[in-house]
């Protein structure tokens, strides 16, 4: 037997930022007009957060932020090599989510699938960018392991 989530109680449930948490879920916060099922498939959450951030929420930004941020900076910092230029790309990333989330076609791939390939593209052009050789060629101190 599945139960729903609560949705907060907090606000009138008509502003779009309010966020409710359900614990029995996941770790997620996630808008209160979207009550969660226990079982609620992940793709569907993430799709859903992905519609709410289309709308402006950033209740919904932060959430899916939580929810890929370590994968996206570990893949980053694979690829780029350094954690600094790794933090900078998943910044971006995040920027572009904000800005182009309409763009998402769930008929595509899932939201994961979507932030990944993304990420590595703008992974590759960094590499592929003279410019930004340069500039990782100068190690930030932190990075160095002089620190």
């Amino acid at each position: 037997m599945s139960s729903m989530c609560e949705p907060s109680t907090s606000g009138s449930g008509s502003d779009p930022d309010d966020v409710s948490f359900c614990a029995e879920t996941s770790p997620v916060s996630v808008p209160d007009t979207l009550a969660v099922a226990v079982d609620a498939d992940p793709a569907k959450l993430d799709a859903q957060l992905l519609f709410r951030i289309a709308q402006g929420s950033r209740p919904a930004l932060a959430a899916l932020y939580d929810r890929y941020a370590k994968l996206l900076l570990a893949l980053a910092q694979r690829l780029l090599g350094t954690r600094t230029h790794a933090e900078d790309l998943v910044h971006d990333l995040f920027l572009e989510v904000w800005n182009r989330a309409d763009s998402y076609d769930s008929g595509r791939g899932t939201v994961r699938t979507w932030l990944l390939l993304r990420l590595r593209s703008r992974a590759l052009d960094r590499l592929k960018s003279g410019a930004w050789r340069l500039e990782a060629s100068r190690v930030p101190v932190e990075d160095s392991g002089l620190v």
